[in-house]
C-alpha cells in the first residue's frame, strides 16, 4: 500500500480513464489536485474549501464546489470560470456531489461552524445551469453516487447512516438505510462495477463494503488505515484510491491499493 501526499483534508478521489489521471481535492487546504498516472502533479488554490470534483464531456475540463460556488476548470490551460453561485444561508457552504448518468449534479450543503444542526440541504443542478431543492434537514449530507437517472445513494454523517433514494417529482423518497454503529462517521463512498459500494468511517479507520441496491453488509471489512479516513475511489485497472486527514498519525494521505474491483462507469458534466 503506497501514501502519498500531505494534505490537510483529502476527500473526492475521481479517476478519470480518458486521460488516466486521478482527481481530488484538499478541502482544508483548499486546492484541487491533479495527479496523472504519467506526468507532473498540478494544483489549483482556491479562496474557500474546496468540496468536490466531477469530470466533465470535455476531458480538458473539471468541475468544481468550493465555498458556494460551482467553477468549471480547465486544467491544461490552468483557467477557471464561474458556473453558478448560491446564496446557501450564513455559515454554510457545499460539501460532497455526484453526477447522474445524464448528466445532472447532485450536490448537498452543510454548516461550517454548527455542522451536526439539521439544516444541510440537497440540491438537483443542470446544466443550464439550473437549480432545484430536493430535500432539507440533513445534519452532514456527504457521500453521494447515483445508480441510476432516478437513485442515489447518500450519506449523512451527522447520523451515521448511508440511504437509497429514488427522485420522485419535486422531492425524493426513501427507499433503504443501513445504519452505522454511533460514531462511525460514514464519509465518501464509491460505487464498484459488480453493484457494491465502498464507505470510508472517518473515526474508524475502515472501510466497509455494503451491496447498493439492499445496503446490506458484504465482507471482508478493510482495516488499518489511520483516522480521519475520508473517502474512496476505484479506476479501471482495479487500483482503489483511499484519503484521509491531518490527525494524529501525521498529515492527510493518499493511499494506493491493487484491488480486484473495478470503477462503475464514468459520468460526465456536458460542456
Amino acid at each position: 500500500m503506497d501514501a502519498m501526499g500531505d494534505f490537510r483534508l483529502a476527500e473526492g478521489p475521481r479517476y478519470d480513464v480518458r486521460t488516466r489521471t486521478l482527481y481530488l481535492v484538499d478541502i482544508n487546504g483548499r486546492r484541487l489536485h491533479v495527479r496523472p498516472d504519467s506526468g507532473t502533479e498540478t494544483s489549483f488554490e482556491f479562496a474557500e474549501h474546496v468540496t468536490s470534483v466531477n469530470l466533465c464531456s470535455d476531458e480538458r475540463q473539471v468541475i468544481v464546489s468550493s465555498g458556494s460556488s460551482l467553477w468549471l476548470v480547465d486544467v491544461p490551460g490552468g483557467r477557471r470560470s464561474l458556473l453558478l453561485e448560491m446564496d446557501l444561508g450564513a455559515g454554510m457552504r457545499f460539501n460532497d456531489a455526484a453526477l447522474s448518468p445524464s448528466g445532472n449534479l447532485l450536490i448537498g450543503s452543510m454548516r461550517i461552524d454548527r455542522p451536526r444542526v439539521d439544516e444541510g440541504c440537497v440540491y438537483l443542478v443542470s446544466p443550464g445551469p439550473v437549480v432545484k431543492e430536493l430535500a432539507t434537514g440533513f445534519a452532514v449530507p456527504n457521500g453521494v453516487a447515483f445508480l441510476n437517472d432516478e437513485e442515489f445513494l447518500l450519506v449523512d454523517s451527522g447520523r451515521d447512516v448511508i440511504r437509497r433514494y429514488a427522485i420522485a417529482g419535486d422531492g425524493i423518497e426513501e427507499k433503504a438505510s443501513h445504519h452505522f454503529d454511533e460514531g462511525d462517521s460514514p464519509d465518501g463512498l464509491c460505487l464498484d462495477a459488480d453493484g457494491s459500494v465502498l464507505v470510508a468511517l472517518w473515526n474508524r479507520g475502515r472501510i466497509v463494503s455494503l451491496d447498493a441496491s439492499s445496503l446490506e453488509e458484504n465482507a471482508p471489512v478493510m482495516e488499518g488505515f489511520p483516522t480521519p479516513l475520508s473517502a474512496v475511489g476505484l479506476s479501471d485497472d482495479g487500483r482503489l484510491f483511499v484519503t484521509s486527514g491531518e490527525g494524529a498519525s501525521g498529515p492527510g494521505r493518499l493511499f494506493v491499493l491493487e484491488t480486484d474491483m473495478r470503477m462503475k462507469e464514468s459520468t460526465y458534466w456536458r460542456v
